[in-house]
Formats: structure tokens, sequence, C-alpha cells
């Protein structure tokens, strides 16, 4: 597990003045585990492995949008073959044990317009 992992948006930055800033981008820092404050030191404390969901600021616009995403957090030093053809599954190895992991993204709910309010018609 990488403490804290780095996590980049690429557009929707705001700017001081409260304005959207397109193509720009900002850093996010993620940890998956317990913070404290002792001593003036912080003690980070991995415990969380897995999968979440990473759900949108706006969760009544954006979801539906597109805007739909997954965080895997493996064990520190761990690193993953995917299997061929595929992104969804994958080998992770981490202090001498393998195992299988499998991610799926489903999206039910998108609903994307044309500029006009014009509906985006199915593709297949």
């Amino acid at each position: 597990m990488q403490s804290p992992a780095a996590a980049r948006r690429t557009s929707g930055s705001i700017g001081a003045d409260g304005k959207s800033i397109p193509l720009s981008s900002k850093t996010y820092r993620w940890y998956a585990g317990d913070i404290k404050l002792e001593n003036g030191k912080l003690i980070a404390t991995p415990m969380e492995l897995g999968a979440t969901n990473l759900t949108p600021s706006d969760p009544i616009k954006h979801s539906n949008k597109g805007a739909v995403a997954a965080l895997i957090i493996e064990p520190e030093g761990a690193i993953w073959t995917e299997d061929p053809g595929t992104r969804t599954s994958a080998t992770v190895t981490a202090n001498g044990d393998s195992f299988r992991e499998f991610v799926l993204v489903f999206q039910d709910d998108i609903n994307l317009r044309y500029e006009g309010n014009q509906p985006i018609p199915p593709i297949a």
C-alpha cells in the first residue's frame, strides 16, 4: 500500500475566484488506514485492503454523465499482472503470496445529452 497514494484529477479544478479551470490538474492524497497525531508526529497504520467505490461530488448529476470509478488498495510493494485481453482481472503478488483480483465498474443510469437537451441514442 502506498502511504499515502496520490490520485490525480485532470479537469474541473476550482480557481481562487471560484471558477472552473479547464484542463488543469490537482493532486489529492489518499490513505487507506488510520492516521493519528501523537506527540506532534503523524502515525500512519495501514488497515484497509480491497476495493471501494469512488463517488462523485455531485451524486445527482455526475454519475449519470459517466463519472464513476473504483479505487483498488493493494499491500505495500504489491505487483500485479493483468490477464491477457482484459483489465478487469489480475494476479497480485505481495509479501511472497499471490491472489486473484477481479474488478468491475458497472454503470446503469447513464443519461448523456447533446447541447439543446437532446438525448444521445444508444450505439449498440
